[in-house]
């Protein structure tokens, strides 16, 4: 990210996910979209601070009823009802943006590397994957409620996406950002 633009874009938007370590709760419709199956929605609930170093708790609801929940205290149970060792789900990822394995981590399944404003009120990171540069993803923030938006992985032959395609209510503490308040209901 030589652009100077690009690396103002990574400041803003490593600015938005600090953000998102003290939210009470985000919770909204999150839209799945991959090449290979229907559209999916979800409904997503996730207290992102609840006191916990990191991550909080997360319930996702399908349009059937099944429920995927992780806590701290009971773990993770998968929408069947079976224990898992996972933490955060890929669903759950857009309340947890610092859980996902994008920030070029010697672990990490992509990095930064460019940065743009899409519009007044969202910006996006480009990400390449770590091990062949031929595959890109892009992570979209909306800068007026600080929060991600979606997240879109553009590999050959199984593009996917998910995205938070409404926010039901996100609860911050108050504090002395301009333009935000303790709650907001959005859509």
């Amino acid at each position: 990210m030589e652009d100077p633009e690009s690396f103002s874009i990574l400041v803003e938007s490593i600015s938005i996910v600090r953000d998102m370590l003290s939210y009470r709760e985000v919770s909204g419709i999150v839209t799945d979209r991959r090449s290979n199956r229907p559209e999916t929605r979800y409904k997503l609930k996730a207290t992102p601070s609840s006191g916990r170093l990191f991550i909080g708790s997360y319930w996702i609801t399908d349009d059937d009823g099944n429920v995927e929940s992780y806590t701290p205290d009971t773990g993770y149970t998968d929408r069947f009802g079976n224990d898992a060792r996972r933490r955060v789900t890929r669903i759950a990822r857009l309340a947890y943006p610092w859980e996902m394995p994008i920030w070029g981590t010697h672990n990490a399944e992509w990095k930064p590397v460019d940065g743009y404003r899409k519009s007044a009120t969202e910006i996006a990171l480009v990400f390449d994957d770590t091990e062949d540069k031929g595959f890109r993803a892009e992570m979209t923030f909306d800068t007026a409620i600080r929060c991600v938006r979606s997240f879109s992985a553009f590999i050959p032959g199984r593009p996917e996406t998910i995205s938070l395609t409404q926010f039901v209510h996100i609860d911050r503490p108050a504090g002395p950002t301009p333009g935000l308040i303790d709650s907001a209901v959005v859509m």
